[in-house]
């Protein structure tokens, strides 16, 4: 049979000569004399060839464990030029599990875009949770099939190689990608699962490793092209950071409304609060600090900015009443003993039995309505 297989290859193919990978001396004579007789000697089966610099056919996969090094040291013969050669060929029996996962060893190993596409082959395959479909095997591996061999044969083989070579860890982010598409964010929580796999302690054992320093640079690059924070203090910080420039700068104002949430879903508003609050509880560093200021105040319009306060009609009072709105709200984060302090002392500095300015009495009526909203909170 396996000599009449090779012989209807060798019609269909222009096979005329394979090489049997391992060596099996007995079996491949035996098919070698048969081939002989059915191609009246055009063709013949060898192994075991000592030619280095022959050119061969096709490589014939044998044996129940067989050997991809010894596969690939056949790729030389198999690019070796002969007349009327146009391909070489790599031959497994499709119920033979091992030999296609033996000729992606080989190929992977030699070719570095077989490698990379069976990485993609296995993030594709663990984001749908199945066997890939003929039509979503990366072209790079649909390229190095046998264009006329049966579909499912082909999608077969390729799936072994991908189940046995591919990277487990491939195969979680293509599911951690499968669970945002689902749900709009990678925010997965320790209990939660996809496709009834534990997709919340692999993502918490990402964290660990991370934190461990054992978590390889490209790994993390590209958990981050997911949108997953790794150091989610940090990333979160630098998140809020951008979308607070983007906010101060698009809206022309440095007061962000406390339910306001942005339209990839960030409560903005509520983070803006939480950064108040964990300054004034003196959990926030100074380079956290900085960076705030700097994206509240990226905006200095030639007028003066939009308030939430009332300011009076003489322009003289409000030009006074806005710079004391600007002092309020550059310390209005800061621990509340010190905006007390700084708020008595400016109701000393603008009282009308102390100030000299016609506008002092605007200033005092501005510090009245603003009282309650400086001393707010801790």
């Amino acid at each position: 049979d396996v000599a009449k297989e090779l012989a209807g290859l060798h019609q269909s193919l222009g096979v005329k000569r394979f090489e049997v990978v391992p060596p099996q001396p007995k079996l491949t004579q035996a098919v070698d004399e048969l081939l002989r007789k059915l191609t009246n000697g055009a063709c013949r089966a060898t192994t075991g060839s000592d030619g280095a610099s022959s050119s061969i056919d096709a490589v014939v996969i044998a044996g129940t464990n067989p050997n991809y090094v010894a596969v690939a040291q056949e790729f030389p013969r198999l690019a070796h030029w002969a007349p009327g050669k146009k391909h070489g060929y790599i031959l497994v029996a499709a119920a033979a599990k091992m030999h296609a996962v033996t000729a992606w060893r080989a190929l992977a190993i030699e070719d570095l875009r077989a490698e990379e596409a069976l990485q993609r082959a296995t993030v594709e395959a663990g984001y749908k949770d199945r066997r890939l479909t003929w039509e979503e095997v990366p072209f790079e591996l649909r390229q190095l099939v046998y264009d006329r061999s049966p579909k499912e044969q082909a999608e077969i083989a390729v799936a072994r190689g991908v189940y046995a070579l591919g990277d487990n860890w491939d195969s979680w982010l293509g599911r951690l990608a499968a669970f945002r598409d689902q749900h709009g964010h990678v925010k997965v929580r320790y209990l939660a699962t996809i496709f009834g796999h534990e997709l919340g302690a692999w993502v918490m054992q990402q964290r660990e490793r991370w934190e461990c320093g054992t978590l390889d640079d490209r790994k993390v690059a590209r958990l981050k092209g997911l949108g997953f924070m790794l150091d989610l203090e940090a990333e979160l910080f630098a998140l809020g950071l951008s979308e607070l420039r983007t906010w101060v700068m698009f809206h022309r104002s440095r007061v962000v409304p406390i339910s306001f949430t942005t339209d990839a879903g960030f409560a903005l508003g509520s983070w803006v609060v939480e950064q108040r609050t964990l300054q004034r509880r003196g959990r926030l560093g100074l380079k956290e600090q900085k960076m705030l200021k700097e994206a509240f105040f990226m905006w200095s319009p030639s007028e003066a900015p939009t308030s939430q306060f009332d300011h009076p009609q003489d322009q003289e009072a409000a030009v006074l009443t806005r710079s004391i709105e600007g002092e309020l709200r550059m310390l209005r984060w800061r621990p509340i003993v010190e905006r007390r302090q700084f708020f008595r002392s400016l109701v000393l500095k603008h009282h009308p039995d102390v100030s000299p300015d016609p506008s002092a009495p605007y200033a005092i009526q501005f510090l009245s309505d603003t009282k309650e909203w400086f001393l707010a909170g801790h």
